[in-house]
């Protein structure tokens, strides 16, 4: 094991004699090996097929034919902003449900509560529980698909840590849920990403991280853990990165000029980025906001892809979502 210029990577050997790059958060010391063997592994997200975003009532009433008794859909509550809708048709007609999110979670009863959506419509898959009917025949939405993130997912992966190990410092900007800080943690200069919301924010939030753990390449942006708050907790979500001293690449261009970048810092920078996007391409995945302010750089000058809030599989299509068609794959756009 040695150690190299950047604090976020190790050389390493295996059994075999091979060298490789190990990132920081997946070493420990042998002692701990039996108290660690859960750590790390990916979190999976949960696709929401029969999730239908923004449409009105009528339009799901429309979408709910023709009548088969169990067919189901969720939409985005047009009366109550922040809820949601359970359609449900049974006997010819559809029945609408309101679901309240309340303290972090949702009910349609208040009686029973759930952390999100799909646990929710795993319930009421297996008993009416109230509704007219089970739940037994999604309407899967076409187009681009919702996720949903388990919380419990990212402790039983390993990647939850404790909030009494990490320290926040200054604010380094906004991200689209939240601060962004720099902060430390376990001695290790570190950036925090936070989420206070728990609705449809905090489960985009969590379903980036969710991707971000299954990334592991010098030339990407490395998770380092994240903090999960009690379920009735107000307390924000916290994503621990990597810090990258020299800030995004836009910033770095920007701040120097053509005087001081020379080509060969270009060409580096094109590498490196080069290389983090073939990683992602044998992992089968889209980045799909490549842009220069998603590019941070370390303090060795090593440029790293960032943001995967829109990353997904290759199968994936976006189709009627918002996205940045500038800087998005050529295979992502549908014509």
């Amino acid at each position: 094991m040695q150690r190299t210029r950047d604090p976020n990577w190790y050389k390493a050997k295996n059994e075999k004699g091979e060298q490789g790059m190990v990132p920081i958060n997946y070493i420990v010391k042998k002692s701990d090996k039996a108290t660690n063997a859960v750590r790390h592994k990916e979190v999976k997200l949960t696709a929401m097929p029969w999730f239908h975003g923004k449409i009105s009532r009528s339009a799901a009433e429309d979408l709910l034919t023709p009548r088969k008794d169990g067919l189901f859909l969720v939409r985005e509550s047009t009366n109550y902003p922040g809820d949601y809708t359970m359609c449900v048709s049974y006997a010819g007609d559809v029945e609408h449900y309101r679901v309240i999110f309340k303290d972090n979670k949702v009910t349609i009863d208040e009686e029973e509560y759930f952390e999100n959506l799909t646990k929710l419509v795993e319930h009421y898959k297996i008993d009416a529980d109230g509704l007219v009917c089970a739940l037994s025949l999604p309407l899967v939405k076409s187009g681009g698909l919702e996720y949903s993130v388990d919380t419990e997912e990212f402790r039983r992966s390993g990647w939850d840590i404790d909030k009494k190990d990490l320290k926040l410092g200054a604010i380094l900007g906004k991200g689209d849920f939240g601060d962004v800080y720099e902060g430390t943690f376990k001695e290790q200069k570190v950036a925090v990403k936070s989420v206070k919301d728990r609705s449809k924010a905090a489960q985009t939030f969590l379903a980036e991280a969710s991707v971000t753990s299954k990334l592991h390449h010098k030339n990407l942006i490395q998770l380092l853990g994240v903090v999960i708050p009690r379920s009735m907790s107000n307390d924000p979500i916290y994503v621990v990165l990597e810090f990258m001293t020299k800030g995004s690449l836009l910033e770095y261009l920007r701040s120097r000029g053509r005087a001081m970048v020379t080509s060969n810092d270009l060409w580096k920078f094109a590498k490196d980025i080069a290389q983090g996007m073939e990683y992602l391409e044998k992992k089968q995945l889209v980045h799909r906001d490549l842009a220069a302010r998603n590019i941070l750089i370390s303090e060795d000058c090593t440029a790293k892809v960032s943001d995967f809030g829109l990353a997904r599989d290759a199968s994936f299509n976006l189709q009627g979502g918002k996205f940045p068609v500038k800087w998005t794959a050529p295979e992502a756009l549908k014509s």
